[in-house]
């Protein structure tokens, strides 16, 4: 690998059960540190600092492009739920304004 320059980043959150935004990781801890690459651009690759004095080339394949997928029958238990909450209020209002 070629040389190692200043440090650019570090992983802000760590998880191996969920995705999340920003400097997360699922292979590496909290506060692993983020290293420029001398004569590489950093968009390209950077350095992962592994141990001290070690460390692994991380090529960018891509932007990740974090997002929940929906989950569809969550949003149509909410719906029936709101539905079923505007039929109840609404015999309620029927049943008061027939006892006048």
């Amino acid at each position: 690998m070629h040389a190692v320059e200043n440090e650019i980043g570090k992983v802000t959150k760590y998880s191996d059960m969920e995705q999340h935004g920003g400097n997360f990781s699922n292979a590496y801890p909290k506060g692993t540190k983020y290293f420029a690459i001398k004569g590489t651009d950093t968009k390209v690759a950077i350095a992962v600092q592994v141990d001290k004095g070690a460390y692994l080339k991380a090529v960018n394949d891509g932007e990740y492009t974090y997002q929940r997928k929906a989950n569809i029958a969550l949003y149509l238990y909410k719906a029936l739920g709101i539905l079923a909450l505007f039929i109840v209020i609404y015999l309620l209002f029927t049943s008061l304004r027939k006892k006048r």
